[in-house]
């Protein structure tokens, strides 16, 4: 999956923009394969927003991409 996969369809519907702003940044540091980055985003989203699948999911494939695979079948589950 790459960070281009990500659509507005999959982000929460109702969220301030200071949200919408850091997924957007997640997305861009995705992108350009700046890994680390994205995932400190999507793990400080997952502290005000720990039942989002989607930001558990983006972090999942991020470690798996990183062969973090241990931490990706956590942020899975």
């Amino acid at each position: 999956i790459e960070a281009s996969a990500l659509s507005s369809e999959s982000k929460p519907k109702q969220v301030s923009s200071w949200y919408e702003l850091e997924l957007e940044k997640a997305d861009a540091f995705w992108k350009k394969g700046e890994l680390d980055e994205a995932a400190h985003i999507y793990e400080s989203l997952l502290q005000d927003n720990p039942e989002s699948a989607a930001l558990h999911y983006y972090l999942g494939v991020i470690h798996y991409q990183k062969e973090k695979y241990e931490d990706a079948l956590a942020a899975l589950n």
